[in-house]
């Protein structure tokens, strides 16, 4: 149940505040916000409460095996993207202001809160109640610390406010939908070709070796909008893909030190769990090597949008949901060629979004991301062979 309400969570987030985060860091600098933010938020607060009701509602009516009205306790989810949308402005204000330490620190602050607090609820209510507060108390605690630290840090860009926000909000809110659509299609792909157990294993093999990787791709992302969002907006293409292929190398290199944690943190992690679970952990060095290529797609993905080509990353995006398929027949066969056909899928992506980018591709981010991803490819291969 809890699953189901975080599907509708990462799709209604998905139409709303991600894409509008990632537009608003990149026009920030250059004072094109403020009657977008004004609009949008009078808008996307309601709308949100309103879409994750309508998500919860379809997914308790549809839902078998379960108990229906205990989807009410997911009832908390539904603020979530409104306080997210509420504490945009001022992350997206102390990120574009180069105050990054102070953002982190908002986010992090209020993960810890908000695990703490849904601890205690759980406990005490022994349902999924508290992972749902969680959620809101992580938020709600965010909101306010970057509020407090936006107030005093954010100085107000003057400007002329331009219809490009707007524009280039509805298309990369159409490609984060894309991208949330591969992961379901992933999902119910594997499901039912694979089954529910090769499920298991593999999204647990998943997030061992790409949770950091994914978190460490959307930093260094947003970092390179705030650089190419403060660039004279007479910059040629060449010049903006020079940018993005240095912010490519060092998000290469921090890529290759989270996969390194991965596999060490998989290695420990197969000493103390039950051996039903090794064959995950065993493709764990194979999967860390798909994080290159994501992190790549990530500052590329930045880099179009700067060049207002997002269009371009459309089509790209549906050929990797086309490429669920085939990774979902390698998982009824094999944890290890599905393993191998991720990280192909991510690598192809990058490279099509880099021949997207036309003259502007970042050639030597891309040329350090493939030989990353092979040396990390070949070291998963030989401990699957060894092990």
């Amino acid at each position: 149940m809890f699953a189901l309400g975080i599907v509708v969570l990462t799709l209604v987030q998905a139409l709303t505040d991600v894409g509008a985060r990632q537009s608003l860091l990149l026009h920030w600098a250059r004072g094109e916000t403020r009657v977008f933010i004004r609009r949008f938020t009078a808008i996307a607060v309601p709308g949100s409460v309103l879409a994750m009701a309508g998500g919860l509602t379809v997914v308790a009516l549809v839902a078998t095996g379960a108990d229906r009205s205990s989807f009410a306790l997911l009832i908390p989810l539904l603020v979530v993207p409104g306080l997210a949308i509420l504490s945009m402005p001022y992350m997206v204000g102390l990120q574009a202001g180069g105050h990054w330490r102070q953002a982190t620190t908002s986010q992090g602050i209020g993960a810890i809160a908000g695990l703490a607090v849904g601890l205690v609820v759980m406990i005490a209510t022994r349902s999924i109640l508290g992972s749902a507060v969680q959620f809101v108390v992580a938020e709600a605690v965010t909101l306010l610390l970057a509020a407090s630290a936006g107030r005093r840090r954010i100085t107000p860009v003057d400007g002329e406010d331009a219809p490009g926000v707007a524009r280039d909000y509805v298309l990369t809110s159409s490609y984060a939908v894309l991208g949330w659509g591969q992961g379901q299609v992933d999902r119910l792909a594997l499901g039912a070709w694979a089954g529910a157990s090769t499920l298991g294993l593999y999204t647990f093999a998943s997030q061992v070796s790409r949770s950091l990787a994914e978190a460490s791709a959307q930093g260094t992302s947003s970092v390179l909008r705030a650089d190419l969002g403060q660039t004279d907006s007479s910059a040629d293409r060449r010049t903006l893909g020079g940018i993005a292929s240095r912010a490519m190398v060092r998000s290469t290199f921090l890529v290759a030190g989270v996969a390194t944690v991965s596999i060490v943190g998989a290695a420990v992690l197969a000493l103390v769990l039950d051996p039903d679970w090794r064959p995950a952990l065993l493709v764990v060095p194979l999967f860390a090597a798909s994080g290159f290529g994501t992190a790549a797609a990530w500052n590329i993905t930045a880099l179009l949008q700067r060049l207002g080509l997002v269009a371009r990353a459309m089509w790209v995006r549906i050929i990797g949901v086309g490429m669920a398929f085939p990774i979902a027949w390698a998982a009824s066969h094999s944890l290890g060629l599905a393993a191998s056909l991720v990280v192909l899928r991510e690598i192809v992506v990058a490279l099509l979004l880099g021949l997207a980018c036309g003259r502007s591709a970042p050639v030597r981010g891309l040329v350090t991301a493939c030989s990353w991803t092979a040396a990390f490819s070949l070291l998963g291969v030989v401990a699957l062979w060894i092990f």
